[in-house]
């Protein structure tokens, strides 16, 4: 990741989850018939008002009574398997019960935790009483995209602008809620994740703490947590040429975060994404030099180099966009290039006038 986000932790929808928990939690000991006493305030008015959601937990009600399911030990496994954190950073590891006596109840849960996911969020008991996912990410953009408004997955993307036009990203589970379904309405695996990022070429439901279509574990970058900084340097063989080919090189600073550094660029399919970034724009990046010295064109090595140092302490002025730091890179690439590279610069330069004109 390019940087951690900020977390809304004062958001009142994480209590929601919480509020689930304490009716396992409320059950352990309760020998009664399933009742409103086993429910916080707001829960119950959101049970009240919801359709169906009732039945659904009568149902994780009545598989934990079963004779020979220890309540518990599952309230106690639910915790466990809520650690997030811990998740990402290797320190355990996700294990439902697996124990036949508790089929039942686990499948209950697990079927509770969908419904209130699909259905239960967009309630509007529970939007008046919780808060609902739009205010959370309005919170969400005020404290991470402003004054700037880039994708930390991938410096390529912008999230979305809520207020004005009323529009959000789509919440990422994080911790794929397939592979992990007592973290469905977790909001510490819940994260704003702009729409490629997030979509089938990329993340979307990918494990992060599983290598692709394997058991073998990996650790992960908790995205409200620190990161690696890291370094990107570019080079290219024979540039304006059918063999044309780039390459790139991402180098993590320090001795942390080296299995998390790993992780991300695999599951983002940085390198990739980032090479097709310069493939697609580094002509219209010259083009830009060429407008930018339109009164005293570069036409040799020492002017060239000039006009780049130019474009590059430009950039640095600029207000960052997307993909700003390929642009940089690009031309600090050029800078240091041995002259026959600079000479195709030239050449290209002297052959778009007529395009520019």
């Amino acid at each position: 990741m390019l940087n951690h986000l900020n977390k809304i932790e004062t958001h009142g929808i994480y209590q929601l989850h919480d509020d689930v928990l304490n009716f396992f939690q409320n059950c352990i000991n309760y020998n009664e018939e399933f009742g409103e006493v086993l429910f916080s305030d707001n829960l119950w008015a959101v049970i009240s008002a919801a359709k169906d959601l009732e039945g659904y937990f009568v149902t994780c009600f009545n598989a934990l009574n079963e004779n020979g399911v220890d309540k518990q030990i599952i309230y106690d496994n639910l915790l466990a398997n809520n650690r997030v954190v811990e998740f990402c950073r290797g320190d355990v590891s996700y294990e439902q019960i697996d124990i036949e006596i508790y089929n039942d109840v686990n499948s209950a849960i697990i079927t509770l935790y969908g419904f209130l996911w699909s259905s239960t969020m967009n309630n509007a008991t529970t939007k008046s009483l919780y808060g609902d996912i739009k205010s959370h990410y309005n919170d969400f953009f005020d404290a991470n995209c402003v004054p700037l408004n880039l994708c930390p997955f991938c410096g390529l993307e912008r999230y979305l602008r809520p207020k004005k036009m009323n529009w959000r990203d789509d919440y990422d589970h994080y911790l794929y809620q397939k592979n992990y379904p007592f973290l469905r309405i977790n909001f510490d695996n819940l994260v704003p994740m702009p729409g490629f990022c997030n979509g089938k070429y990329v993340k979307h439901v990918q494990d992060m703490l599983k290598v692709h279509e394997t058991n073998i574990p990996r650790l992960a970058y908790y995205p409200y947590h620190n990161v690696a900084d890291f370094t990107i340097s570019i080079s290219c063989v024979e540039m304006f040429s059918e063999n044309e080919e780039w390459s790139i090189t991402l180098k993590r600073e320090g001795e942390d975060f080296s299995e998390e550094f790993e992780t991300w660029k695999t599951v983002f399919k940085i390198e990739g994404r980032f090479l097709n970034e310069i493939e697609e724009h580094y002509e219209s990046w010259i083009i830009e030099l060429y407008n930018r010295n339109i009164e005293d064109i570069p036409d040799d090595i020492a002017s060239l180099d000039l006009a780049i140092n130019g474009q590059i302490a430009d950039l640095k002025k600029r207000a960052v966009v997307p993909g700003y730091f390929l642009h940089d890179k690009f031309w600090q690439f050029i800078l240091i290039s041995e002259d026959i590279i600079k000479e195709q610069i030239l050449f290209f330069i002297d052959q778009s006038k007529e395009l520019v004109a």
